[in-house]
């Protein structure tokens, strides 16, 4: 997988698509951020490559409901995967604890905010692992994380 800010050569795809089965080279692209994700398997191998890049900046911009439904997203797509695609599976769980892991280095959340939020990022945890601390499961995590999305959309 490449990460592409400026060009890239018809050659150089066509090298690319020579390499997968399926003859095709797949792509994420990020208008905002200018930069394109080409190569791998599946299009979530993508995005673990352009989350780093929102830590520059534009996840701070976030109000917490708006990280806090966009972890969601991942526990939700996570959730769905289980026991499905280990592929798909562990790659939202990574990209969960990525964006858990950007939410606590935001400045703007006071201590008790990040208390909240580690503790949602160790109750996901759990669950990923069987829920035997907390007695969790991703589904069930579901109802706190849509709270936020909704909150967030209504706000937005």
């Amino acid at each position: 997988m490449k990460l592409i800010k400026d060009s890239v050569k018809v050659g150089e795809l066509s090298k690319m698509a020579g390499e997968n089965a399926s003859g095709l080279v797949k792509a994420v692209i990020d208008t905002e951020q200018e930069i394109m994700a080409i190569g791998g398997e599946i299009h979530s191998d993508k995005k673990v490559r352009l989350h780093p890049q929102m830590a520059a900046g534009r996840w701070f911009q976030y109000s917490l409901d708006e990280q806090m439904g966009n972890i969601g997203s991942e526990v939700s797509r996570a959730a769905n995967w289980q026991n499905k695609d280990g592929v798909i599976f562990w790659g939202a769980v990574e990209r969960g604890l990525e964006l858990f892991d950007l939410t606590l280095a935001d400045p703007r959340w006071a201590q008790h905010r990040k208390r909240e939020i580690n503790r949602a990022k160790e109750v996901f945890v759990d669950a990923i692992y069987g829920g035997s601390q907390y007695k969790s499961s991703l589904k069930g995590l579901m109802p706190y994380f849509d709270y936020f999305a909704l909150k967030a959309r209504s706000q937005g």
